[in-house]
This record gives structure tokens, C-alpha cells and sequence, in this order.
């Protein structure tokens, strides 16, 4: 893979043990070669190009865009989308649970409360404040 940085306007090729780039007009000379350090907080200058990918679910085609594919690579993301936007979102929406409220009394103060869980049978729910005071105690 061959880069330019602009500073040095010079193709670099990035050695593969090391975070360190060489001139490639001197990669395979017996010369001792100067190696430039890789800035922190340098981007690959690489340019994508939008693509057409086709749906594993649906198998319909869909864009695959350059922001999207820089997003990608921002991320560290390894593999392309193998789901259109559509079919990504109803997965999406799959896999987050529905959250179950229950309406309870409370076993200290009897008051009507709902809790996020399915209580056990036999042990104490509190409500809302009860718990909160019952976690100051303890700590």
C-alpha cells in the first residue's frame, strides 16, 4: 500500500512489524533507510467509493456509502453491513427486549408501585422510595 503524506511528498509504505513508514523508492535497497514515526493522530488517506451490497435477509440491494464505509473504518469495523438500513433497524428492534413493568404494593409502606422485573414469589419488593432509603442505611 502505497501513501503520500504531504510533508514529505515522498510514497511511503508502512513496514509490517513496526508503526513506522519507509520511502518505497528505498524498500528494497541494502541502504540504510530512514523511517518516518507515524503521527498520532494521522488518517490513512485511503478514498472509498460508494458500493452496491446486496441484503442477506431480503436480498435487496442497497447503498453502501463512502461516509458510511469512513464511519467503518473510524470504528475499527472489520466487515461490511450485511443487512439493509431496513432490515438492519428490524433486527435492531429484535434483539432489544421489551421492558416488563409490573404493578406491585410495596412491602414496607403498602403503597401501589411498578417495577421493571417480574417479582419472585415469597421475597419483599419495595417501591421506589422505600429502596432508596433502604440503600442509604446501607451504605
Amino acid at each position: 500500500m502505497a501513501i503520500v503524506i504531504a510533508s514529505c511528498h515522498l510514497p511511503l509504505q508502512m513496514k509490517a512489524y513496526s508503526s513506522e513508514w519507509v520511502p518505497l523508492h528505498l524498500r528494497h535497497s541494502s541502504v540504510r533507510r530512514r523511517t518516518y514515526p507515524l503521527p498520532q493522530n494521522w488518517r490513512l488517506g485511503v478514498e472509498y467509493v460508494d458500493r452496491t451490497l446486496t441484503c442477506v435477509e431480503c436480498g435487496a440491494r442497497f447503498l453502501f456509502s463512502a461516509s458510511e464505509q469512513t464511519f467503518f473504518h473510524e470504528r475499527g469495523y472489520t466487515n461490511e453491513p450485511k443487512r439493509c438500513p431496513i432490515c438492519r433497524a428490524r433486527h435492531k428492534a429484535a434483539l432489544v427486549k421489551a421492558r416488563i413493568e409490573t404493578s406491585i404494593t410495596c412491602s414496607e409502606c403498602g403503597a401501589q408501585a411498578t417495577v421493571p422485573f417480574k417479582p419472585v414469589h415469597g421475597k419483599p419488593v419495595l417501591c421506589r422510595s422505600c429502596f432508596l432509603k433502604k440503600r442509604a442505611q446501607a451504605s
